[in-house]
């Protein structure tokens, strides 16, 4: 549940970059929104710019979605979705708040499966890898939690 609130609020901000990003090249005469996609869906049909405008819009994702995890889990102990159910991600050997590096380091192993377009059919091997992890270990740490050294915990009071 955690994952599809910090989802949303990050396709939520992705998505305002990407208007803004088309407005501002809409003004400056470099894109006529009008003529994006106008060669339907056909991949093989759609111009350089068109490509390049993808590959861009995936990059801004990807940077979005890590500033948004890294910031959270290093700053904050959680993400807000975390939070709602009361759990944070700490340092699994001293307690404390992940440093950047490992919040990041934690952000990308999670994130493998988000490189769908280049790992395919790949993609139930990682996640089944995610599942044997989690279940083999004693504290329920998955693979993204043993590379950063984190550990997931639930609290019940007020911080």
């Amino acid at each position: 549940m955690a994952t599809i609130i910090d989802l949303a609020i990050v396709l939520v901000a992705w998505l305002v970059s990407l208007f803004l990003f088309v407005a501002v090249l809409s003004i400056l005469g470099a894109l006529d929104p009008t003529q994006v996609g106008a060669a339907g869906l056909d991949p093989l049909a759609l111009s350089s710019r068109e490509i390049a405008l993808g590959f861009f819009g995936a990059g801004i994702l990807f940077a979005i979605g890590g500033f948004y995890h890294v910031y959270a889990w290093s700053r904050l102990g959680a993400t807000p979705g975390q939070q709602l159910l009361k759990m944070r991600v700490l340092d699994a050997q001293t307690g404390h708040l992940l440093r950047p590096a490992r919040a990041a380091a934690r952000w990308f192993v999670a994130e493998l499966p988000g490189l769908n377009f280049v790992f395919g059919p790949y993609i139930l091997v990682w996640y089944a890898t995610v599942a044997v992890s989690v279940g083999r270990d004693p504290q329920r740490r998955g693979v993204h939690d043993r590379a950063a050294g984190s550990v997931v915990v639930r609290y019940f009071g007020t911080a």
